[in-house]
């Protein structure tokens, strides 16, 4: 039993996923997303777009084979709500700070989640020339989870789904939660 024990732990240390167990990377993002409550009750007559190309931008430091800290730019696209008189585009956008967990489940191939913090842009952009151009901010958690691949030892990809809640004013802009499916190259030095 206790030479089965070190042979299988010789195997898993010698295994191409745990050579980058640690260090610095940096990542690109695209994805589709959803806004997903935004075109709920309009008045007939206006048409909602709620889907949009997101992209970000990211860097990390990856601990452990277990653990690692991520910031970047999100820019989750826009919002468009069109009629007779013109549009109103809702923009959003900004930088979060997230705590990811991986756990490896083959050489090469790791589940993940992750929870941080969205600090968020909603610009305004009006068309009609009835309620103007404005902006507002705020902070929100978000949370996503996914599965992450290992190509070679510098480049890997993840496919991931992640939510970003509760984006908007509740008064001036509504909310809405986005959700984004979307695929991350990692760059890793």
């Amino acid at each position: 039993m206790r030479y089965a024990l070190m042979v299988m732990a010789s195997v898993l240390m010698s295994s191409p996923a745990f050579a980058q167990d640690a260090g610095l990377y940096l990542g690109l993002g695209f994805g589709q997303s959803d806004a997903k409550d935004a075109c709920d009750g309009l008045p007939a007559g206006v048409m909602c777009d709620d889907s949009d190309t997101a992209t970000k931008f990211f860097g990390g430091y990856r601990f452990n084979p277990n653990f690692a800290v991520e910031a970047g730019f999100t820019d989750l696209g826009r919002a468009r709500f069109s009629g007779p008189g013109g549009f109103v585009d809702f923009e959003s956008s900004g930088f979060e700070v997230m705590a990811v967990g991986m756990a490896l489940v083959a050489a090469q191939a790791w589940l993940y989640a992750k929870l941080g913090l969205f600090l968020w842009d909603l610009d305004v952009k009006d068309g009609t020339g009835v309620i103007g151009d404005f902006s507002e901010s705020g902070t929100e958690i978000t949370y996503g989870f996914g599965v992450g691949f290992d190509f070679t030892r510098n480049f890997g990809a993840r496919f991931e789904y992640q939510v970003y809640p509760d984006i908007g004013d509740d008064f001036t802009t509504g909310t809405s939660d986005v959700n984004v499916l979307g695929v991350n190259l990692l760059f890793r030095f």
